[in-house]
């Protein structure tokens, strides 16, 4: 179990504290999002302010620094990352081109003068 109860964004819905919660206890989100829920539905004012209050007070938890291998790289290694990124910039220019589309698009010009009036 971890020592504090941090908020847990990455698994959350709102703001993460039921998923802080499942991960301090080390059991479901879904489990402490329905005991939420019953409280919700039980004692309405303070659960409610409950979890606001616990979102501002929770902190989010402290960056982990990855692990640095003292190893060289192979040159596979370098071969099969570069591989990797020039996929990630394919998708990204890709997308980029769909939003220069839209942008210079006749139905892009009428919602701008539309919302314009």
């Amino acid at each position: 179990m971890p020592q504090k109860i941090y908020l847990d964004k990455e698994k959350g819905k709102f703001l993460g504290v039921c998923a802080g919660f499942a991960r301090y206890f080390d059991t479901s989100v879904w489990f402490i999002r329905l005991l939420f829920i019953i409280a919700l539905f039980s004692v309405f004012p303070v659960a409610f302010l409950g979890y606001f209050l616990l979102a501002f007070l929770l902190k989010k938890p402290p960056l982990v620094a990855m692990p640095v291998s003292n190893e060289p790289l192979t040159a596979e290694q370098v071969k099969q990352t570069l591989n990797a990124v020039a996929q990630q910039l394919v998708l990204v220019e890709q997308h980029i081109a769909l939003m220069e589309n839209y942008v210079i698009s006749d139905d892009f010009n009428l919602q701008r003068k539309l919302w314009e009036l």
